[in-house]
């Protein structure tokens, strides 16, 4: 039995490395404007808005949030992600760093809801 949770336990870590990984690979760091409210940095969840380059505005939640990256939002208002920022699960960091941690970005595109907005 404890070979069984061993190898479960090895699957799930795996599985978990390749989704960072897959994120990772996504290009080089954006960086995005972005605001919290959290004013701690002790690598707990940190929720705030973001808007993207080409200026639609967004929320953005990190689970586990490194100190680093926390900092970065706190002092410079700046999240950086790897590649283009997209809606759902983003890789997030600092290019110089070495710390990583996944991102779920939502975005809204306020225009659609305008009177005469056409959608393309």
């Amino acid at each position: 039995m404890p070979v069984l949770l061993a190898v479960a336990a090895t699957a799930l870590w795996r599985a978990r490395v390749a989704h960072v990984v897959r994120l990772l690979a996504a290009g080089p760091w954006t960086s995005i404007t972005a605001a919290t409210m959290a004013t701690e940095v002790d690598g707990g969840p940190v929720s705030g808005w973001v808007v993207l380059p080409d200026g639609l505005r967004g929320r953005f939640h990190i689970e586990h949030c490194p100190p680093d990256v926390a900092a970065e939002l706190l002092r410079r208002r700046r999240l950086w992600v790897a590649g283009e920022p997209r809606p759902g699960d983003v890789a997030v960091g600092l290019p110089e760093g070495d710390t990583v941690a996944v991102a779920w970005l939502a975005v809204k595109d306020r225009r659609a809801t305008q009177p005469g907005h056409r959608r393309s």
